[in-house]
């Protein structure tokens, strides 16, 4: 973050990629196959939802 601005899609991106490193510590497969199909789950994100974005049409800016 630069200049007191932050970037919300650079914030999200972090939070996710350490919930991403958080979740995984706790992973012990033995099974290779389990493995492979874990490692491809998480590749595809299918663990976390995209973000969502909502616009509130009565903010305003001063």
């Amino acid at each position: 973050m630069d200049g007191g601005q932050s970037n919300i899609f650079q914030l999200c991106q972090q939070v996710v990629a350490n919930y991403r490193a958080y979740v995984h510590s706790f992973f012990k497969i033995r099974d290779s196959q389990i493995q492979a199909y874990v490692e491809s789950e998480f590749q595809q994100n299918t663990f976390w939802p995209d973000a969502l974005i909502q616009l509130n049409p009565a903010y305003a800016r001063p």
